[in-house]
């Protein structure tokens, strides 16, 4: 069930479209960001800025001031998730609208087979219980990759672009606190990384909840909109998913925990109520 229920998404030309859009955006926001950073023209004079640099940082010791460099940024921080874009236009329209994308990535299929009575046929050949699990696993999955993947190749354009970059726009003095905001300036690439893999599981459970909710209600209008208002319950939240997501802030490794706690309950409660409905209640 599993292996066909991702080979038959791969198989639609509205995932393709979906994915296509995602890229464009984080490609986009890519291009915004090099544009603003004026990257050409700042490598072109680089052995003057970095002469500035460098006598900014002796009158910083000096004075015991904070100078930001006029450097290009670096390449972590150049990258989609870090949101170095103006307005961050390009954020909101990924991040706040992830259940859209992950509804018509693979979440809404169970509504559309719903209504042309194909559920009926499956549940008949396959059981509820590998029916179900096929289902979620799939919503958990195909997020997970696309997101993965799209976030990883702008990554990668980012480490080429920005190459030597090594300027976080005043953000770097946090690493004086210590702990988690230490290591995430010392191995900036290796923390972006996990913030990767973390915005990937977390669009892994917006599939999840998003399919329990099609599962569910088997509308479209309902899954959609119960989708999105509780996401953005989770985003506007005080211990918002944005923690998880968005690295190089100000907000530490207690927010985090806080956040993915949250987005955990969430996830599990609904495969709880899934559980009970529509598996064990229909077993009865």
């Amino acid at each position: 069930m599993l292996k066909k229920e991702i080979v038959g998404v791969f198989k639609t030309k509205r995932t393709w479209i979906f994915i296509f859009i995602m890229i464009m955006i984080i490609f986009v926001d890519l291009c915004m960001v090099c544009n603003q950073e004026n990257v050409w023209d700042k490598r072109e004079n680089k052995e003057q800025i970095f002469e500035n640099d460098l006598k900014m940082k002796e009158l910083s010791e000096k004075e015991d001031v904070i100078t930001v460099s006029d450097w290009i940024i670096h390449p972590a921080k150049a990258s989609y998730l870090s949101g170095s874009s103006r307005g961050h236009l390009t954020q909101m329209l990924l991040i706040w609208l992830t259940p859209l994308f992950v509804l018509n990535l693979v979440s809404d299929r169970s509504v559309l087979e719903y209504r042309k009575g194909y559920t009926n046929a499956l549940l008949a050949r396959i059981g509820r219980i590998k029916y179900i699990t096929g289902k979620l696993l799939s919503s958990f999955i195909i997020p997970f990759v696309v997101f993965f993947i799209s976030l990883l190749l702008n990554f990668v354009a980012a480490q080429i672009i920005f190459k030597d970059g090594y300027n976080f726009q005043g953000m770097e003095v946090f690493a004086e606190q210590g702990g988690w905001f230490r290591v995430m300036y010392e191995k900036p690439d290796m923390v972006y990384l996990c913030y990767i893999l973390l915005t990937s599981v977390i669009a892994g459970f917006c599939g999840v909840i998003s399919q329990c909710l099609a599962l569910l209600s088997k509308n479209y209008v309902v899954t959609y909109l119960i989708a999105f208002f509780l996401w953005m319950g989770l985003v506007m939240g005080k211990y918002s998913i944005i923690y998880l997501i968005q690295p190089f802030t100000e907000y530490g490794i207690d927010y985090m925990l806080c956040a993915g706690g949250i987005v955990s309950a969430v996830t599990v409660l609904f495969l709880a109520v899934i559980y009970v409905l529509k598996v064990k209640e229909d077993e009865l």
